[in-house]
């Protein structure tokens, strides 16, 4: 006991000595003051505001008119080196652009200090309606994927390929002749398949068998025309390409056609179309009342089919 206290003593003043000297925290001495110009805290919340045109003005006193409000930033992206990787915003019900989550690059953001309110700024950037509308949702799956076995498999899934090159190399050589055969027989197939797709897009579409995290499939008959009318409409691949402008209604109220708004810029040169509402997957968010419209045809299908005769 008596050589256990004599360790104890002897190696309680080094201990506090090396966590003293060591500090992880940052120290500001009398009158200093920090880099930072903004919390991520304060960001939270805040709206966004696109502009067509650059913008170079440092102070403005109130917001100007040619901005347009989009959405609001709902998070920060940070890397594990502390620098900030993107700015997310929740954007929507703007000029036809369905509601989503998109990432921006903190560079591309312009903090326009308010010079009738000390303390307080605007947010924008440079953007158009066409930017707006590709903007590809966020992949919330990146999150913390370097932490997953996922990611450690896939690196080593990485080093095997590698390994395993030349005998692909070889196996290839010999399947040439077998791969030119099914070539000329997947060259015919394409064609006979693209003249199907050509009599699909001019006939009625069928509603396709869409799965989306986070939605589920909504019946018809369950919809009211004020739900659906506004609603975003996306393609085959889960792209925005319009929204739901108009629903027709047979003699007994039940919903029998959709009008569809396929494409244009700014509400100008868009294409009416008109389908059976059988023909649309209807999708309802899980834990919301977002709606989803989705066709079973591409942007460019849809435009290549009849425009609405309103007579």
């Amino acid at each position: 006991m008596t050589t256990t206290a004599l360790v104890l003593a002897t190696a309680l003043p080094v201990a506090a000595k090396d966590t003293t000297n060591a500090s992880v925290f940052m120290q500001y001495e009398e009158g200093s003051k920090t880099s930072a110009d903004v919390l991520a805290s304060d960001l939270i919340g805040m709206r966004v505001f696109t502009s067509e045109n650059d913008i170079d003005a440092n102070y403005m006193s109130e917001i100007d008119g040619d901005w347009n409000d989009i959405g609001e930033v709902s998070d920060v992206v940070m890397s594990r080196e502390g620098t900030t990787e993107a700015i997310l915003l929740d954007i929507g019900g703007f000029l036809g652009v369905g509601e989503k989550t998109v990432a921006v690059s903190f560079d591309e953001l312009n903090f326009v200090a308010d010079d009738s309110d000390a303390g307080s700024y605007f947010l924008v950037f440079t953007a158009n309606q066409e930017m707006l509308e590709e903007a590809q949702p966020f992949d919330f799956d990146q999150i913390g994927a370097w932490t997953s076995a996922a990611w450690n498999d896939a690196r080593a899934t990485a080093s095997e390929t590698a390994t395993d090159i030349s005998a692909s190399v070889s196996a290839a050589a010999e399947d040439v002749e077998q791969t030119a055969k099914d070539a000329v027989q997947a060259t015919g197939n394409a064609a006979a398949e693209a003249g199907k797709e050509i009599d699909r897009t001019a006939a009625s579409l069928t509603a396709p068998d869409i799965k989306r995290d986070g939605f589920e499939t909504y019946e018809v008959s369950m919809l009211t025309t004020e739900m659906l009318t506004g609603a975003p409409l996306y393609d085959i691949n889960d792209e925005w390409i319009g929204e739901v402008s108009e629903l027709i209604v047979d003699d007994q109220g039940n919903l029998k056609e959709a009008v569809l708004d396929v494409g244009g810029f700014l509400g100008i040169g868009e294409k009416e179309v008109v389908t059976k509402m059988e023909s649309l997957t209807i999708k309802r968010a899980t834990d919301g009342d977002e709606l989803r419209v989705y066709v079973d045809a591409t942007k460019e299908q849809l435009e290549e089919m009849p425009t609405r005769d309103e007579s």
